[in-house]
């Protein structure tokens, strides 16, 4: 390899890395509702709750936990140290996240250049950067592919068997601090115990007995706080979500809604069975198949023990990061420099067109349109029910509302819902107000406001049963409508309309 082509090789990832984030982040704050979700939104309502002195609460009325923590903790210390407004927090949340997915890039970049050298390192983090657009809607995507970046590139360095306490505590935190980022990361954390401790005997003896005892540390403390805060060690969207023990068969809907996870999932089936280089097994190439061990039983154990399958881009960090890795692996054993260049010239053009597309064909004022007629049409001082889009509504309206699909609530509400109490469990918290978020979804006479009652049905996940409100035509009083473009690339999306619809509760 020439001079120039070294050169080439060692600019091309800092270059591709710098030129995506800058984009990235002008985005994000010329466009603040850009690529968010209503889910982003519950953790921004629970921090600015917790900044307003109202604690772990989404209504600001009943504790919850339904969040993955080391994000939402984040945004708690962000809020409060701030203290923002909706806007001045939307903002600050948002810089947060870019800050997070830069840092997380940079660590995955230096693990993958380890492994494959300056090219198609850089080609590797260039695939998983695909959804940088869509990780830095203030989720908890980039903080927990920060930590796996960090935890696979201090493990491609690391020897257990040289490795002193100190190093085995800092490694031990960053795998905890990993769980805490998204809990089914937990699996990840289980099979690298488990191969390291196969693979090199010693490590039960030194660095992985403090490793995991760090782990199970922090996870009991999670578990006793948890108990002690909001009366369940768990949280309640993992309890409503999981049905662990008990295996579920997924079926055709849930495994198609997984399509964007498959190419990481074969990735990780090859990774799995591809011999060592030149017949060497260096660190990374154990860190690699780790990695593509724990992405399959991720997945096994997501379809098999989930009841609730509304999975985000989120759910899959591992899947993303064994295609980013395959990738890298296959360059390396090409070893052709221009093809890595060519990987990271469609990485880019990808990006040109996700981003371009979505400043065009998707604006982002239905957002900001959402919770400016909501806090029109909604009194301030309103108790509001609701059970789909309250993330949105709820923040970016400022005003309470009590979460009625059960993930940002509590098990006091799982019990009102499935016992059929719902009516004594509104009067407790003095709901004044009945919204729902979608009237076309309930027929065209509802949409059309022909009709003289309306059936509310509200679920209770925890027991896969549910209530109906019956909502009256006389005790309406607001609707209105809020117009969703549609988006083409890179994540189809139909134009329709939304249309809320407002009960007074007497």
């Amino acid at each position: 390899m020439d001079a120039a082509s070294s050169t080439r090789d060692r600019l091309l990832g800092p270059l591709f890395l710098s030129v995506l984030c800058a984009v990235v982040g002008v985005v994000a704050i010329v466009r603040p509702y850009q690529w968010m979700n209503d889910d982003a939104y519950f953790y921004l309502k629970v921090a600015l709750n917790h900044s307003r002195g109202l604690g772990s609460s989404f209504s600001g009325l009943a504790p919850t936990n339904g969040y993955h923590p080391l994000w939402q903790w984040m945004l708690m210390v962000l809020f409060d140290l701030l203290q923002p407004g909706v806007e001045g927090g939307l903002f600050a949340a948002r810089v947060l996240c870019w800050v997070v997915m830069v840092g997380a890039l940079v660590a995955f970049v230096r693990f993958t250049t380890r492994a494959f050298g300056t090219g198609w390192g850089a080609a590797s983090v260039a695939v998983l950067s695909i959804f940088a657009t869509r990780g830095v809607s203030c989720m908890e995507f980039w903080p927990a592919v920060l930590l796996l970046g960090l935890v696979l590139l201090r493990a491609s360095r690391e020897s257990s068997r040289t490795a002193g306490l100190g190093d085995s505590l800092v490694s031990g935190c960053l795998l905890a601090l990993l769980v805490l980022s998204r809990l089914d990361l937990a699996v990840f954390v289980v099979v690298l115990f488990v191969a390291s401790g196969i693979r090199q005997p010693g490590i039960a003896k030194r660095a992985g007995w403090i490793q995991a005892g760090v782990v199970a540390a922090a996870m009991i403390a999670y578990a006793v706080y948890n108990a002690r805060t909001f009366g369940h060690a768990g949280t309640i969207s993992s309890m409503l979500k999981s049905t662990f023990p008990a295996p579920v068969m997924p079926g055709a809907a849930t495994l198609l809604s997984t399509k964007h996870a498959w190419p990481g999932w074969v990735a990780a089936i090859a990774l799995c069975f591809v011999p060592a280089r030149g017949g060497t097994i260096h660190t990374h190439d154990r860190v690699i198949r780790i990695l593509a061990e724990a992405t399959l039983i991720h997945a096994v154990a997501v379809l098999m023990f989930t009841r609730w399958p509304a999975f985000g881009i989120w759910y899959w960090i591992l899947s993303y990061a064994s295609l980013a890795v395959f990738v890298g692996e296959m360059g390396r054993r090409v070893n052709r420099a221009r093809a890595a260049t060519v990987v990271v010239a469609l990485a880019s053009l990808w990006h040109a067109g996700a981003i371009a597309d979505a400043l065009i064909r998707y604006p982002d004022q239905p957002e900001g349109e959402m919770g400016r007629q909501f806090a029109a049409y909604v009194p301030k001082d309103a108790v509001v029910f609701q059970v789909d889009a309250t993330g949105m509504t709820s923040y970016l309206s400022d005003r309470t509302i009590i979460n009625g699909d059960g993930l940002m609530n509590n098990r006091e509400f799982q019990t009102a819902v499935g016992n059929h109490a719902l009516d004594a469990y509104l009067n407790k918290f003095g709901v004044t107000h009945i919204v729902h978020d979608e009237a076309e979804a309930l027929g065209d006479d509802f949409a059309s406001g022909d009709y003289r009652v309306a059936k509310y049905d509200v679920p209770c996940h925890l027991e896969g049963t549910g209530t109906t409100l019956a909502l009256r035509r006389e005790d309406e009083v607001a609707r209105w409508t809020v117009e969703w473009p549609g988006q083409v690339f890179p994540w189809p999306r139909d134009g329709h309309r939304q249309t809320f619809v407002v009960w007074r509760r007497k």
